[in-house]
């Protein structure tokens, strides 16, 4: 497959003053995907890639259980900068 950007917003996001996600820490928010992906899909499947090599992608690999880490085969990226940098390196782990 190509990839390519695309010409007009994929999704909207609407906020008004009222709305109650709007209290809520973006931590929590981002705790919760995490868990739900964990406990949902990641079981399924014997090993996945991370679509971003930036901060992103090595803070939801952070937020990772080590056995779903294990499971990481790959980061993804089409940033030059990023690919160059090579290999990420878990601290916590050890491991390449």
């Amino acid at each position: 497959g190509k990839l390519a950007r695309a010409s007009e917003a994929l999704v909207v996001y609407r906020s008004h003053e009222d709305q109650q996600s709007r209290g809520v820490p973006k931590e929590a928010i981002w705790d919760l995907r995490v868990s739900a992906l964990q406990r949902t899909l990641l079981p399924k499947l014997p090993s996945f890639s991370i679509w971003s090599a930036g901060r992103d992608g090595k803070r939801f690999y952070r937020s990772l259980s080590q056995e779903n880490r294990r499971k990481v085969v790959a980061f993804l990226d089409v940033d030059p900068g990023k690919l160059a940098a090579g290999q990420y390196y878990d601290k916590e782990t050890k491991v390449h």
